[in-house]
């Protein structure tokens, strides 16, 4: 069975029989759970932004070095870098939400989405301002950067674990249940 990935059932077929989830479907479920929890991520990251907390964040930072590697950075209205900006963070969490859907489905899901979630945006967090943005010059170590943004960029990153899981989870159950689920 090529594709298909058994996966702890939170929900039986009608004949009873344990859900299995295949993992494009798991991908793509797991994209787009992916960029409705950025969504969120960033409505938790504004007034932190609006307080002066954050500074320069690093969707914008990205966005400014593609367009300067491309040679059109210094032509490029705003705007055009908002776009741009609000398009790398909702990729990057599509992408996130793909790689969570794929691993959910591949390893047990005892573990429940509150759970689970929370820890897989702190991994994230980690994998992003631990590892990468210092090795790729982007922003210093979480501890030589300005004050409140490890911690902001923290827990907006435990909520995009969350909501991710969540949704996930549950647009799963929803269609192993045929699209619905007892209220």
């Amino acid at each position: 069975m090529a594709g298909i990935l058994a996966s702890e059932p939170r929900a039986t077929t009608n004949d009873g029989s344990p859900e299995t989830v295949a993992a494009p479907r798991a991908v793509v479920v797991g994209a787009g759970a992916g960029m409705a929890a950025t969504l969120v991520m960033s409505m938790v990251m504004l007034p932190a932004r609006w307080l002066g907390l954050l500074g320069t964040q690093p969707p914008r930072r990205i966005t400014d070095r593609l367009l300067a590697a491309s040679g059109r950075g210094n032509s490029t209205p705003e705007l055009a870098r908002r776009v741009g900006t609000a398009l790398v963070h909702l990729a990057t969490g599509a992408a996130f939400g793909a790689l969570f859907g794929l691993a959910r489905v591949v390893t047990p899901r005892r573990v429940p989405a509150a759970v689970v979630g929370p820890a897989y945006g702190a991994g994230v967090w980690s994998a992003a301002y631990v590892v990468t943005a210092p090795a790729v010059e982007l922003f210093p170590p979480p501890w030589k950067d300005r004050p409140a943004r490890p911690q902001v960029m923290l827990v907006a990153h435990l909520v995009y674990g969350f909501v991710t899981a969540a949704l996930f989870d549950r647009a799963i159950e929803a269609t192993a249940s045929g699209g619905s689920r007892p209220r």
